[in-house]
């Protein structure tokens, strides 16, 4: 792998992991279309890393006054994605060998921006026009474990976990910001827990020869546009401006369909 190659995965993973675009699919797409190199399971296990390392910056501070009750919601919250994960590990890894169908997902998930674009754009329509406002909801654990099966679903190559979790938070009239902070505090275990099985297996089955030079500049991109990427997605929640990336989920996920069609 070039110097060159990790930047360009850091990248992908870095701004794709939190904007709800889905990362996965974006990695499987420049891998296998755009003649990026594979990276190596290590290489992504720390990419993952890198980017946790980007959210417990981002929200210290809510992570500083964290409450038990907050705890033990996203416990709950991770339970479903962490079923899917074990029963399914092997089903689910072979998705990721397919461009049509990590194609057609991303699709999926610019329709999920889409429908979720439009419930913001209801709510703010309905304020503004002061007629009788759906109450907003706080998020307790039924409405934690609707946002978890969210999460259980975007497991699959292609589906946004960001965009998802922050539907199914926003679909049930929660607060926006307070659906955005949720999303990214229930997805450190996630993503800690499955990078930490995955680095399991790698030390098991011997890492090969390591860059670390290639290691540092992938993390490193990967953190950097991992923090840019919170900061855009919050702004753009605010803003209720998510169209934007249903529509350019919908065209990639097409483009990549057409590509592979006449590459074959």
């Amino acid at each position: 792998m070039s110097f060159l190659d990790a930047i360009l995965l850091g990248l992908v993973q870095g701004l794709a992991e939190f904007l709800p675009i889905s990362s996965s699919g974006h990695l499987v797409i420049a891998q296998n279309l755009l003649g990026v190199q594979q990276a190596s399971i290590f290489f992504e296990v720390f990419l993952h890393f890198a980017t946790v390392l980007a959210i417990l910056i981002y929200f210290k501070k809510d992570i500083l006054a964290i409450k038990l009750t907050e705890i033990k919601l996203i416990i709950i919250g991770s339970i479903p994605a962490a079923i899917i994960g074990v029963l399914f590990k092997d089903q689910i890894e072979v998705l990721f060998e397919s461009v049509v169908i990590v194609s057609v997902l991303i699709i999926v998930t610019g329709i999920i921006n889409l429908i979720t674009d439009r419930k913001l754009n209801t709510l703010e329509k309905t304020s503004e026009s002061k007629l009788e406002h759906p109450d907003v909801k706080e998020i307790g654990i039924k409405e934690v474990l609707i946002i978890g099966i969210f999460q259980a679903f975007a497991i699959l190559p292609g589906i946004s976990r960001s965009g998802s979790t922050v539907a199914g938070g926003i679909l049930q009239n929660i607060d926006r910001v307070k659906a955005f902070r949720f999303s990214f505090l229930m997805v450190i275990p996630v993503i800690l827990g499955a990078s930490s099985l995955q680095l399991i297996e790698v030390l098991d089955s011997g890492i090969g020869s390591l860059n670390f030079g290639i290691l540092f500049v992938g993390g490193l991109t990967a953190f950097v546009f991992g923090f840019l990427s919170l900061k855009i997605f919050e702004y753009v929640i605010k803003k209720a401006r998510l169209e934007v990336f249903g529509y350019y989920c919908i065209s990639l996920g097409s483009l990549s369909l057409l590509l592979n069609y006449f590459v074959k």
